[in-house]
């Protein structure tokens, strides 16, 4: 090491051609490895997430506020599980056995009531969707997108008969929490 410096220090400060290569290298190598890394991030929703360069998005319907339907959506039951999905939806095609799951859960308890709102434009094909979901024909309410906060379909949204929320979630995540359906159950039991 005392050498190599001694022989920069007679150089006139020059480094030897294989030092500099060896550096330029390095910082080369650091470059591509930033730029891979951000153009990464940018990609991966999810990763974006985990480095907190991503905003936590806020919920279509947060707890304690009031929904966004006619009071005649949620006003027949001490509380009414909304559900607000799509019958030409994948994701509400791929949710369908968690939502059935969550539907039955609730609905052994007589104060609460299921109903599926939707956007879409064959009433037909959101009866039917709703059918394989285990709600009647009479459980289906067709209302326009432009008058709800809702963001994405499917999302479901317990609330009491006041139209308050008591919980809700939204789209159809890759690991879906196992809490959700016990976490809606506890709200509608009596106290």
């Amino acid at each position: 090491m005392r050498d190599d410096l001694d022989e920069l220090k007679r150089s006139g400060g020059a480094m030897k051609p294989d030092i500099a290569g060896r550096v330029a290298l390095i910082i080369s190598c650091t470059c591509i490895a930033l730029v891979a890394g951000t153009v990464g991030a940018l990609m991966m929703p999810a990763l974006r997430l985990k480095l907190g360069l991503a905003p936590v998005p806020t919920p279509s319907y947060a707890v304690g506020a009031t929904v966004d339907v006619p009071a005649s959506v949620y006003d027949a039951a001490p509380y009414t599980l909304i559900v607000f999905a799509r019958s030409n939806c994948p994701l509400c095609q791929r949710m369908k056995p968690s939502l059935v799951e969550l539907i039955s859960a609730l609905e052994k308890h007589t104060a609460t009531r299921t109903v599926m709102v939707t956007g879409g434009a064959q009433l037909s094909d959101e009866i039917k969707y709703a059918a394989e979901l285990g709600l009647a024909s009479d459980r289906v309410v067709q209302l326009t997108a432009s008058t709800r906060k809702l963001r994405q379909v499917p999302t479901v949204v317990l609330v009491n008969r006041q139209g308050k929320v008591l919980a809700s979630e939204e789209g159809a995540p890759s690991n879906p929490d196992p809490g959700v359906i016990p976490r809606m159950v506890a709200l509608v039991q009596p106290r």
